[in-house]
């Protein structure tokens, strides 16, 4: 009996431990159970509010103009700052991270680079950029262009006082003449049209053969104030670059437009941030290629890239085509009439006389004044 009790009570005893066990695995499957609802509901809370901040902040930055936006955003540019150039990337193999290019010339299918020391050509087929042939004997400002019916080769403007051009395929320099400071960029329009920045100034300049060099003719626009990266000349439109300008939102990069025929600026075009000071006008204006430095993905070394800006409206936006176009627009808008120019058709009988071949006298210099009086004005206007 007694070895029964004893047994009795050590199955008690086991039975009681494994209850205990039992129940305290349960508690703590329980609390496991417990901890892992509360981690999958809060954690489940901070993914969304993670993904409402993420839509939130890029909302906010489509619509603020902070950043760089392209023209496939879904949120349009704000309407108080100017259209957004859509943008592309031109991988381009740079000769060293050590490369730092200021200046940049496109006349038709070349690329042309400089940087303060050399004149660089960019190979688009095999995106690499090597050496050109340009034996410069100075500090670089800027970089242009003269064609051919052959071929183009850059132009050069040198620093200093005063400035010069020169020439890479003649291998000529050219002062520009009437400069008592020194130019910061310049572009060409045919042979024989310079358009320089001169501090708050764009000037154009003509070739004098007398003086043998680029004489001043005019000023073109006023920068005061904006600060000019680059420019370039495409047609009769004059395109100037800066890279920080206080009509885009965030005071970023832009290129804005000239008619050189009428004088009036035509629209402006936000650019992508971090502008380096160089761009050129292809496609007949239609698009840009800027340098920028910007952390781009894939930018390496130096930081650099080549991209390719597309301007709406093809980079007209009220510049006419051409200088035809101008002059055919400028005489559709005059009135049919101007009293001070517009002399009738067919005069009266008694007043009409055939204009001499030279309404100044031949023997005195002076207009006729017997009995010609009342032609003297019409004989001015003739001439």
């Amino acid at each position: 009996d007694d070895e029964e009790a004893d047994m009795v009570e050590v199955v008690s005893a086991a039975t009681r431990h494994e209850e205990k066990m039992r129940a305290t695995h349960e508690k703590h499957a329980d609390r496991v159970r417990t901890l892992v609802r509360r981690m999958m509901f809060w954690g489940s809370r901070v993914v969304r509010l993670l993904w409402l901040i993420s839509v939130l902040w890029s909302i906010h930055k489509a619509m603020s103009g902070n950043g760089f936006k392209n023209r496939n955003a879904v949120i349009p540019v704000a309407p108080s700052g100017p259209p957004v150039a859509g943008m592309e990337v031109n991988w381009t193999s740079w000769p060293s991270p050590y490369f730092r290019p200021h200046a940049l010339v496109c006349p038709k299918d070349k690329v042309f680079l400089a940087d303060e020391f050399r004149v660089w050509q960019l190979d688009r087929k095999k995106e690499e950029v090597t050496p050109y042939d340009c034996d410069v004997n100075g500090t670089i400002a800027d970089l242009a262009s003269q064609c051919d019916d052959v071929s183009c080769w850059p132009m050069v403007l040198l620093t200093g006082v005063p400035p010069m051009v020169f020439d890479c395929k003649h291998k000529r320099a050219y002062t520009l003449l009437q400069s008592s400071t020194s130019a910061s960029r310049f572009s060409t329009r045919g042979h024989d049209a310079l358009y320089v920045a001169r501090g708050e100034r764009v000037l154009k300049y003509g070739w004098s053969d007398t003086r043998h060099g680029w004489a001043p003719q005019w000023d073109v626009v006023t920068i005061a104030g904006t600060g000019l990266d680059a420019m370039d000349v495409v047609k009769n439109r004059l395109l100037l670059f800066r890279s920080q300008d206080s009509r885009t939102p965030g005071a970023g990069s832009s290129v804005e437009l000239v008619n050189l025929t009428s004088g009036q600026f035509c629209g402006v075009w936000e650019l992508p941030p971090a502008l380096v000071g160089a761009g050129c006008a292809e496609e007949g204006g239609a698009a840009v290629l800027v340098l920028t430095r910007a952390p781009f993905e894939g930018a390496e070394g130096n930081g650099i890239k080549l991209m390719k800006a597309t301007l709406q409206a093809d980079g007209r936006a009220g510049c006419p085509e051409s200088d035809s176009e101008a002059a055919a627009a400028a005489k559709s808008t005059e009135t049919d009439s101007n009293p001070l120019y517009d002399l009738p058709a067919e005069a009266p009988a008694q007043t009409t006389r055939k204009p001499p071949t030279n309404p100044i006298d031949s023997s005195s210099g002076n207009l006729p004044t017997a009995g010609h009086a009342e032609d003297a004005p019409r004989q001015l206007l003739w001439r």
